[in-house]
């Protein structure tokens, strides 16, 4: 009778056990999804954000002895988005289940946009827990994503890779490099891969109608260097900077949320609105 007994209860957790599934020592479900970055495209219109879907479950009771646990996670996805400015209209490119990273990181990062083209960032930690970068190129109509090997390229020039800045339609890429204690060189990749050493200086000004603008402290002059040819001319103009165009118009994520809010300069004001993205990007 007794032994009868333990049986139909070890039965019973077993039964409660399965029921409680996977949630078992986890607490309520909590919702960090956010917007990661966004950028505004030239045409004014299209804003191309990155959205980072995360639900967990905190570790409980055991299961958070004795450093508090290891959370569990419902939901980690990497998403790239764009939202119409004007008509509200969002359109997912890319939608990853985040395999690759530990959870809750591996984040994408809008570094840049222009024609057709995004560059994008990724980083975090891997699963073993060691740091990475990697870049890559979207495609905003077909949303394909194509990896940038960027750091096995410019290691054949014994250069490690630092910021990379989108500068044209056919995706020209300016890539800052460094190696050791020597000054920031400056240096363009085609879409090709053909990679160009343009300038070595820690005053870089920007990148305008194909060339580079910076300065060069041993000719005590700016210089502009046409970064698909190299072709370099000094120029020692007191007033010499690189022309801006301003802004009126911009897009950007409330800093760990999921909104996502659109700027406009009105007179010498910026008003701004929220851009309603998150039942789109999340169904």
């Amino acid at each position: 009778m007794q032994q009868a007994c333990s049986t139909s209860t070890l039965l019973l957790l077993v039964t409660l056990l399965a029921l409680m599934g996977c949630n078992w020592g986890y607490g309520a479900p909590v919702d960090r999804a956010r917007v990661g970055s966004a950028v505004l495209h030239d045409d004014g219109e299209r804003c191309v954000f990155s959205f980072h879907d995360v639900v967990y479950r905190p570790a409980e009771g055991l299961r958070a002895f004795p450093d508090g646990g290891i959370p569990h996670y419902e939901i980690d996805r990497h998403k790239i988005a764009v939202v119409n400015v004007t008509s509200g209209d969002v359109s997912v490119l890319v939608d990853e289940k985040n395999r690759d990273w530990l959870d809750g990181h591996g984040g994408f990062h809008i570094a840049g946009l222009r024609g057709n083209w995004a560059l994008v960032g990724q980083g975090g930690q891997r699963e073993d827990y060691a740091p990475d970068h990697i870049w890559w190129r979207l495609d905003l109509t077909s949303g394909e994503l194509v990896e940038l090997a960027l750091a096995e390229e410019f290691a054949k020039e014994d250069r490690e890779v630092g910021r990379v800045e989108l500068v044209d339609d056919e995706f020209t890429l300016i890539v800052f490099t460094k190696k050791g204690v020597r000054p920031q060189e400056v240096w363009s990749r085609s879409k090709g891969q053909m990679r160009r050493h343009l300038a070595t200086t820690d005053h870089y000004y920007g990148a305008i109608n194909g060339e580079i603008w910076s300065y060069d402290v041993p000719s005590r002059a700016g210089v502009r260097t046409n970064y698909k040819t190299g072709t370099t001319l000094l120029d020692r103009r007191a007033n010499f900077s690189i022309p801006r165009k301003e802004k009126l118009r911009a897009c950007s994520p409330r800093i760990n949320t999921r909104q996502l809010i659109f700027q406009e300069k009105v007179g010498d004001r910026w008003v701004e609105r929220p851009l309603a993205i998150d039942h789109e990007v999340r169904s």
